[in-house]
């Protein structure tokens, strides 16, 4: 991922922590955190 890419990601999970309950929270910030580290 390019840096720009990993920024992106990085405020797209912020974004989806504060709407999500904490449930959905819990499915989004995972994967979100496995597509950046690949």
């Amino acid at each position: 991922m390019t840096k720009g890419a990993e920024e992106l990601a990085v405020l797209t999970a912020v974004l989806a922590v504060e709407v999500e309950t904490a449930a959905g929270a819990r499915v989004v910030v995972p994967t979100v955190v496995v597509a950046v580290v690949r």
